[in-house]
């Protein structure tokens, strides 16, 4: 019975010895290690901050602001002969084939469209900066969805920060779009801090590194600067089709402040250089368009349209009565899959070759 009694005596000791080895010895802190501690804490941060602003601008599962970055590079790197601009949002950026415009129309022309948050604003800034970098254009085709014609600011700030400009170009450019503080800290956080900005990006690299590998190709734009979709999506075109008519029922459309700026900066421009605007309407979803609620609110958008075009000659309203597709030919309810893009593209060029146009001014 001792003989246990020492044993377990000598197990317990054995424990505590254990126990106190394990402790950490936590020597006094000193406001010098605190420092050192919170200045070593932040340069990783950083360094984690910088490669993933690094990481994210080629290989971001949201291809949104990569499409953004590569349009503005096309603009600054416009073949030379460039005379034609496709601009919108990501309906004509899918929709829209330049190849084809050259063929029907003579033209050399290059696709910028890019997505439906820029709003009219960043059409008008990608023109303005085209004209200034390589003269005006003769022609400039502008495709957007319905909805976007009353987006609004915040719209445009959550996007802005993928703009490859200097800092403050909303108060340059014009339209002019001053931000509030709190808008230019969000454009801020948007543009060099990923780790909070694309948080959900980098969760889904990390959580699923196998996927990484195909952030790496391609987004898939040409050298024109379309976008083609290769496969159609029925059941996203039907959810599409629920979600466009929530948005709509029971509203009123009024074109926002902005897109009315952008639109008399756009006029402007063509009046002072001499060159052609077509503004027309996305290609859509059939099953959306037979909506009563969905067709009276877009009468509404071709009303102010046409109302607009009617200030000069230089613009013009094509498509108005808005090309329709199936399910089978549509990824959304306004993103044509590459053979019905075909189809968009021609009927645009019919349209314009059937306009009775001032001649082009020519380009100094």
């Amino acid at each position: 019975m001792s003989s246990q009694l020492s044993a377990a005596g000598e197990k317990k000791h054995r424990l505590h010895e254990a126990l106190e080895r394990s402790h950490e010895h936590v020597p006094p802190a000193t406001w010098v290690d605190v420092r050192s501690v919170m200045v070593g804490t932040l340069l990783w941060v950083l360094a984690l901050n910088v490669g993933a602003i690094w990481y994210l601008a080629n290989h971001s599962p949201n291809r949104g602001p990569r499409v953004i970055k590569t349009k503005w590079r096309l603009l600054d790197e416009a073949p030379h002969g460039t005379n034609m601009l496709v601009l919108g949002d990501s309906s004509g950026l899918r929709g829209v084939v330049p190849k084809i415009l050259n063929e029907r129309l003579g033209v050399q022309a290059i696709n910028l469209g890019t997505t439906r948050r820029m709003l009219v604003t960043t059409d008008a800034w990608m023109l303005e900066r085209f004209i200034a970098r390589h003269g005006a254009p003769e022609r400039v085709l502008v495709v957007h969805v319905y909805e976007v014609w009353h987006g609004d600011k915040d719209w445009l700030v959550s996007a802005m920060a993928d703009i490859p400009m200097n800092w403050g170009f909303w108060e340059r450019m014009k339209p002019a779009s001053p931000l509030l503080p709190s808008d230019q800290f969000r454009v801020f956080l948007n543009r060099y801090v990923p780790l909070y900005a694309d948080n959900q990006s980098l969760a889904t690299l990390f959580q699923k590194p196998w996927k990484a590998a195909r952030y790496f190709a391609s987004i898939g734009v040409d050298e024109t600067g379309y976008m083609p979709i290769k496969s159609a999506n029925p059941r996203e075109v039907e959810a599409d089709r629920a979600r466009n008519l929530a948005a709509v029922r029971g509203k009123t459309f009024v074109m926002s402040g902005m897109n009315r700026m952008a639109l008399e900066r756009i006029r402007e421009l063509a009046e002072a250089h001499g060159f052609d605007v077509y503004l027309a309407n996305s290609p859509l979803y059939e099953g959306l368009y037979k909506e009563p609620e969905f067709k009276a609110y877009y009468q509404q958008v071709q009303g102010a349209l046409r109302a607009f075009t009617a200030t000069s000659p230089r613009l013009h309203y094509i498509a108005q009565e808005p090309w329709t597709f199936r399910k089978d030919q549509l990824e959304n309810c306004d993103h044509v899959t590459e053979p019905a893009s075909v189809i968009y593209t021609n009927k645009l060029a019919d349209e314009i070759r059937r306009l009775k146009t001032l001649p082009p001014r020519p380009r100094t």
